[in-house]
């Protein structure tokens, strides 16, 4: 007694409340007028005009549980269709193994017998790797290689010689038409004898070769430190016109 009488004096509240007013903390032991307490408390918030935070808000103050997708603030879009664009994929190139090509040309008028052939200088050159022999009109070929080494062997090596007659090789001109192969001409090395020491030099090398046909190559020291009794030359000598055995410069003047 003396207890409710000062809860009254300031105003009540507590477990227990007021004499007026529900209590503020209500005990599951004051049985089932506490928990209808707090029912019609949380219906008559529901009912009023105040704002929801929230979807889940929503959703609970109808009594509904729509799952997780409920918890978004703001509006929902609950579609259950899905579109997403992705770019394609360029298509990678399949790789394109490296060649190396050549023309070549066995100089005889008569036709010639290419399995001999193509034999023949399979065992001289005796690569290492692939090497196709694709016959053309005329005893014209296009020898392919699938390695650089034996294709540099063939290209710098030769004069290539089968039962006496030259077989003539060149790097294939891939902007030329097959109508415009030309080979008339035999990648031979020179030799220029008796020449004076201070004029063993690539200079006078290709000066001396340009007289006899194209200089490709000449056999020297670049440093000038290497001497000998003849310069070496490389040219292409062209097949119309005869080999000579002897060469002789002046001086003018």
């Amino acid at each position: 007694m003396i207890y409710e009488q000062a809860m009254a004096l300031i105003g009540g509240g507590g477990d227990y409340g007021g004499t007026d007013e529900d209590p503020a903390h209500p005990k599951p032991l004051m049985g089932v007028e506490a928990v209808q307490a707090r029912e019609e408390r949380y219906l008559a918030i529901m009912g009023s005009d105040e704002a929801i935070d929230s979807n889940w808000d929503g959703a609970a103050a109808a009594g509904k549980n729509l799952g997780p997708e409920a918890r978004i603030s703001g509006t929902a879009d609950l579609d259950e269709g899905f579109c997403m664009e992705e770019e394609e994929e360029e298509a990678t190139p399949p790789a394109v193994p490296m060649v190396w090509r050549m023309m070549a040309r066995y100089y005889s008028l008569k036709a010639a017998n290419f399995p001999l052939i193509h034999k023949h200088f399979s065992v001289v050159w005796h690569i290492c790797g692939k090497m196709i022999f694709k016959p053309l009109k005329d005893n014209f070929y296009i020898i392919t290689f699938n390695r650089e080494g034996g294709y540099k062997f063939v290209k710098q090596g030769g004069p290539w010689i089968h039962l006496g007659v030259a077989c003539l090789v060149a790097p294939l001109d891939k902007s030329a038409q097959p109508s415009e192969a030309v080979l008339d001409t035999v990648r031979l090395w020179v030799r220029f004898y008796n020449v004076e020491w201070k004029k063993q030099t690539k200079e006078y090398g290709e000066l001396i070769g340009s007289k006899l046909g194209k200089v490709v190559e000449v056999d020297v020291d670049d440093e000038g430190l290497e001497l000998s009794e003849y310069i070496r030359v490389r040219i292409d000598w062209p097949l119309n016109q005869r080999l000579l055995a002897r060469f002789k410069t002046t001086i003018k003047g």
